[in-house]
């Protein structure tokens, strides 16, 4: 069994395949599962997935982990509510993202912020959260790395 909780809060892997029959039947039963888990771990599950082009086949792969995914163009456009992933252009000025991020985040407590990009330590200022509200993943970034991003305790505020 996989066990991506703690032991002192219960949680679990909501992909662990234990935690529902296999099977395509089966796959509302699953989301509805890690959505439960999200919750009682504390973890929103709504993400905002900020991109230039399409990525359909991250947010499949988000939404069947139990992620609530909406996927928006430009971070401007992103309801300030759970957190938001931006997967940043190639050579974005780093000025811009960190002023954005911050916009974004502003004073409620319960945002979080991801963000992929090719320059992660000229963003490093975005990161800078005293609330530990920002993580910066380099690019190119896998599907499992967002997701244990998103599902780190440590990463959630307070």
């Amino acid at each position: 069994m996989g066990d991506a909780g703690s032991a002192a809060t219960g949680c679990r892997d909501p992909a662990n395949t234990d935690l529902a029959p296999a099977g395509r039947d089966n796959i509302l039963a699953i989301y509805r599962v890690a959505r439960f888990v999200l919750h009682v771990c504390g973890m929103s599950a709504i993400v905002a997935l900020v991109s230039a082009e399409p990525h359909d086949e991250l947010v499949r792969y988000l939404e069947d982990v139990g992620f609530d995914v909406r996927a928006f163009r430009t971070p401007l456009g992103a309801p300030r509510e759970g957190t938001l992933v931006w997967l940043t252009e190639q050579g974005t000025d780093e000025r811009m993202v960190v002023d954005t991020v911050r916009g974004w985040l502003g004073a409620k407590l319960k945002l979080r912020a991801i963000v992929v990009t090719d320059r992660p330590v000229r963003i490093k200022l975005a990161a800078e959260d005293a609330r530990g509200r920002v993580v910066l993943l380099p690019a190119p970034v896998f599907g499992w790395q967002l997701v244990d991003a998103l599902r780190d305790e440590t990463f959630v505020a307070s």
